[in-house]
């Protein structure tokens, strides 16, 4: 197939038919999720009442969650249809293409195929090209999102709070981003078990009920959200093996209910309990699925 790619878009308006007539091999939809499935059909379309019969072309769009049965009308009209989309953030088109490189790009094949067409367009990104199953693309996206989007959303939040606790708000995201880098750096070097550094890794009770005492006073708002986080933590600790079983109940109970009992004694959420407490109860008890989390 030859090296003839043609990406479709908001920017700009192009003719289909002309776009079409002029033979690309590929057809890229880089369109909101909402308007892919419009979209092929418009390209379906105008493919369909082109005067002279073109060759089958390959359409595939760039959404992360949108199945590839939202190009089944380009399908239908002869072509091959399959997803791509790089696990990769793109803020910016200047420096974009750049990200490529090193990123892995998922694949995810449609009923005549598109995987082996995928896979060497990744490598010509130089991206490392990976298999999706279609029922598998959803929760790829919602990790996709928690990986990205929340980090970012996270860190937003980190800077609120070092701008309530007295560092300049022009210059705090500045004071913290090498915190930021250099845990992304442990985990580089060391995968999500070792990488975690911080008082629930070495078992901190005190500075745990410290922590949560200030944001119940200063940031109530947030106290929710860290003790959800601090609860998700705790699995960590829990693989690493290197805190006390009876250490963990105890900072499991504290990040519960910072006023409950201690030393690893129960504490039923409120019977009136809200989304947030159901997530945090969640996370101290998951479901039973009959596979250890240990």
């Amino acid at each position: 197939m030859r090296a003839a790619a043609t990406v479709l878009g908001l920017q700009e308006s192009p003719s289909l038919h002309a776009l079409l007539a002029a033979g690309p091999t590929l057809l890229f939809l880089t369109v909101p999720d909402s308007l892919v499935s419009t979209v092929a059909a418009e390209v379906a379309s105008a493919w369909d009442s082109l005067p002279l019969a073109y060759e089958p072309i390959a359409v595939t769009h760039t959404s992360g969650v949108t199945p590839v049965s939202a190009l089944d009308p380009c399908l239908h009209a002869g072509a091959i249809t399959f997803g791509f989309h790089p696990l990769q953030t793109f803020a910016g088109h200047e420096t974009g293409a750049a990200h490529f490189a090193d990123a892995t790009i998922a694949v995810a094949p449609g009923p005549r195929g598109g995987w082996e067409l995928g896979r060497d367009l990744a490598l010509a990104l130089g991206a490392e090209p990976a298999l999706l199953a279609e029922d598998a693309r959803t929760l790829y996206h919602a990790a996709a999102c928690m990986a990205s989007n929340y980090l970012v959303a996270l860190e937003h939040i980190a800077e609120s709070m070092f701008v309530r606790a007295g560092l300049p708000a022009d210059t705090a995201l500045t004071a913290f981003l090498p915190l930021v880098r250099g845990a992304v750096d442990n985990l580089v070097a060391h995968g999500t078990i070792e990488a975690l550094t911080g008082p629930l890794s070495r078992g901190d009770i005190s500075t745990i009920e410290q922590h949560l005492a200030a944001l119940r006073e200063q940031m109530p708002d947030i106290e929710t959200l860290y003790r959800a986080l601090g609860l998700a933590t705790l699995e960590i600790v829990r693989k690493r093996g290197q805190v006390p079983r009876d250490t963990l109940e105890s900072l499991e109970v504290v990040l519960r209910d910072a006023g409950g009992p201690k030393g690893g004694a129960e504490t039923a959420p409120p019977a009136d309990s809200g989304p947030s407490s159901r997530l945090i109860e969640s996370f101290s008890h998951p479901p039973d699925t009959g596979v250890s989390h240990e």
